[in-house]
């Protein structure tokens, strides 16, 4: 099996040591098959995309992410090169407090859908306590992830936020009283011969493994 080494790290866009508009530094190849890689999670943007007879739509979102190779004592992590980024929000608005994923997850009604949809939850614990904070993924559509994801930078896909205003305010034309809280999260597998990518393993699961997993975040972007 190829082993690839990559290393992760979350950071700002302006304070990453890329240039802006410039080509990130391909991965440090090593005896032809192993790569030394960072991947570091970056900001938020509003792409200025506008749909042939419709009026611009503030809540279409995207960001980015890189995976260039590492600077001098950023920590090597083993992987088989696959992983990604997803675009998640803090839901609900009022810190939820958590221990597991799970506690975390949304059932909702389904816009414009018959039906209920869940909306996966992230846990994120900070400061070194044993519990986190909530927020959530509506879907994969808001996410760039996979084997096919190599080093460079990269663009997540535009997608239409307004599902997650409708269902802080119960309209989607409504602003909540407070800026929605946005962040890039990135996850980088770790090496497995087996079952499905650590990155999308479930904390329940039985072959879950923390070690197997190296994650990311960007900058808190608030938008209303």
């Amino acid at each position: 099996m190829k082993r690839v080494l990559f290393a992760i790290a979350a950071v700002a866009l302006n304070s990453c040591n890329i240039e802006t508009g410039a080509e990130p530094r391909t991965a440090t190849t090593i005896d032809g098959s192993i790569q030394l890689a960072v991947i570091e999670a970056q900001e938020v943007t509003r792409p200025q995309v506008q749909f042939p007879g419709t009026r611009h739509n503030p809540r279409l979102l995207s960001g980015k992410f890189t995976i260039r190779s590492p600077a001098p004592g950023e920590r090597l992590f083993s992987t088989n090169g696959s992983g990604g980024a997803c675009l998640i929000a803090r839901v609900p608005q009022d810190p939820k407090a958590c221990t597991l994923d799970t506690e975390c997850d949304l059932v909702v009604r389904r816009r414009g859908l018959v039906g209920r949809t869940t909306w996966h939850g992230y846990c994120l614990k900070g400061g070194g306590g044993p519990s986190g904070t909530c927020w959530v993924k509506p879907s994969d559509d808001y996410c760039l992830k996979g084997p096919h994801v190599q080093t460079g930078q990269h663009t997540l896909p535009v997608v239409d936020t307004t599902e997650v205003y409708q269902y802080l305010t119960g309209s989607p034309a409504a602003s909540p009283v407070r800026p929605v809280d946005w962040m890039v999260y990135a996850c980088l597998n770790g090496v497995f011969s087996s079952g499905k990518p650590p990155c999308a393993r479930q904390q329940w699961e039985s072959d879950y493994n923390e070690a197997l997993k190296l994650t990311a975040r960007g900058p808190v972007r608030p938008i209303r």
